[in-house]
């Protein structure tokens, strides 16, 4: 069953990284998943958002966050430790691995062609970081808590976050099953986030928040009626 499984792994990353490319995907997926790059876009969106949404939109951002630090920090660290796997770049010399160049900023590198990384096999007995994808498990957990505060309207995050899990196998740094095994801990973690935060926030929000709390008593969508960001 075991090789049964490591087969189909194989055949799967080959299919996705070597024969269903074009150049379409060889620019959007490594820019896709080049989070560093992406953070001062991501830092003014939450600071955009805070100022200007609304208590859901306000606790949602926490409940990311929790999210993020739940199943990255804890979850995914410990897993990667533990398991030690190697990425695929590293073990089999036909993978391609598709990367940004280094830029200064590094923010800059969005607006450079991705390109083709040399990499070295790694060496006997060294241990990887490829088990579990931390990309998916966060980009997961935030779809999961979008959807959990807006329901329906929140579809497109959880597209966004299947491409950037494809996009990690694309780009030859994490296995199919890494991302496939990824996207349950990042449900996982998205969900206890927001269940935690909406139980604080109904036992204490009315004692420090009375205000906020009377227009918004739960971060959960409410049933039959369309969720605001307001």
């Amino acid at each position: 069953m075991l090789e049964t499984l490591q087969d189909a792994d194989l055949w799967l990353m080959h299919k996705i990284n070597l024969e269903w490319t074009n150049p379409v995907f060889d620019r959007l997926f490594p820019t896709l998943s080049s989070f560093e790059a992406w953070t001062p876009i991501f830092a003014v969106i939450i600071l955009a958002l805070l100022i200007r949404g609304g208590t859901r939109m306000r606790l949602l951002i926490v409940a990311i966050g929790l999210g993020i630090g739940l199943g990255d920090a804890l979850i995914s660290s410990n897993i990667k430790s533990a398991v030690g796997r190697l990425r695929p770049n590293l073990v089999r010399p036909e993978v391609v691995k598709r990367d940004l160049p280094k830029s200064t900023p590094l923010m800059l590198s969005l607006f450079h062609e991705p390109a083709i990384i040399e990499t070295k096999l790694a060496k006997p007995g060294e241990r990887g970081k490829s088990f579990p994808s931390s990309h998916t498990i966060n980009m997961f957990s935030m779809a999961t808590a979008c959807c959990l505060v807006f329901g329906r309207r929140a579809w497109w995050a959880l597209l966004v976050a299947a491409l950037v899990g494809w996009s990690r196998t694309y780009s030859g740094v994490h296995w199919p099953s890494d991302v496939l095994f990824s996207i349950p801990l990042g449900v996982l973690s998205g969900w206890a986030s927001v269940k935690l935060l909406d139980t604080v926030w109904k036992r204490y929000g009315a004692r420090y928040f009375p205000i906020a709390w009377e227009r918004t008593p739960s971060l959960l969508k409410p049933r039959n009626v369309e969720a605001s960001v307001v």
